[in-house]
């Protein structure tokens, strides 16, 4: 019973979840939403630029092996990460990120 309820408790930890969803970056139409993205650990995000107007598009990275980016072409951008949540906005992401350095640093003074 206990091992049942171990296992109940950390299944919802293990599955990932990523944005998945399609917009218009800088007042359009953004439409993302929390997915559980069973069966892998990363999450996918393509950025294209066409003249002034910047797009996004968020999924399951299914075809991801690694983390990273890459140039696909010059207008192009696709980045795999591996998280929960991973592939949010990025200004978050990197909010986040500075705050968990900064506390680390000033855990060790």
């Amino acid at each position: 019973m206990r091992v049942a309820l171990l296992l109940l408790s950390i299944l919802p930890s293990v599955i990932c979840e990523c944005y998945v969803g399609a917009g218009v970056v800088d007042g359009g139409t953004n439409v993302f939403g929390k997915y559980p993205c069973d069966g892998t650990n990363y999450c996918y995000k393509l950025d294209i630029w066409l003249g002034s107007v910047h797009t996004v598009t968020k999924k399951c990275g299914f075809g991801c092996t690694t983390t990273g980016c890459r140039d696909i072409s010059t207008n192009k951008r696709e980045c795999c990460c591996k998280g929960k949540d991973c592939n949010s906005a990025a200004g978050s992401t990197l909010l986040v990120t500075s705050l968990a350095v900064a506390a680390a640093v000033w855990m060790r003074i």
